[in-house]
């Protein structure tokens, strides 16, 4: 496989994986979880295809005689001068700072569904803020009372 079919389908993966974070960022907003499960199953998939073609091209450049790395790419590319690889792999390489950032802000709004979704079951167990207290662990612990509940 060639540098500029590697770059080429590796860029052309990380393009549709922003567009699937893009999807699920806005499905997280709307709290439309089961389409985020769909695209989560896609996510992984494109992650596992643009680790495959990062193998082969650290494969390749391994061949050639630079580090099966990031540094030894960019070294290639200072070796060989080809302007249109260099522009292609700064793009990529921006492209995946942005789905980087995507994918960090994404993690956020799970967590905001997951404490969402935490103090829900908590209140529908009965618990309230008010009855939780750090044990000597440092974790909280409930005391165990329902709200609502009489002893006689």
């Amino acid at each position: 496989m060639s540098a500029a079919i590697s770059i080429e389908q590796e860029s052309s993966t990380v393009g549709r994986l922003i567009e699937i974070l893009e999807q699920e960022q806005s499905c997280l907003i709307q709290a439309d979880l089961e389409q985020v499960q769909t695209l989560l199953e896609e996510k992984s998939a494109l992650l596992q295809n643009l680790n495959l073609l990062s193998q082969e091209r650290y494969q390749w450049l391994s061949a050639a005689g630079f580090p099966a790395n990031e540094s030894g790419m960019s070294d290639w590319l200072k070796e060989n001068r080809e302007h249109a690889l260099q522009t292609s792999w700064l793009t990529m390489q921006q492209a995946l700072l942005k789905a980087k950032e995507l994918n960090r802000i994404n993690g956020m709004l799970i967590n905001k569904h997951l404490t969402r979704n935490q103090q829900l079951l908590s209140t529908l167990r009965g618990q309230t803020e008010i009855d939780q207290f750090y044990g000597p662990s440092g974790q909280t612990t409930s005391n165990g009372r329902l709200r609502g509940a009489v002893i006689a």
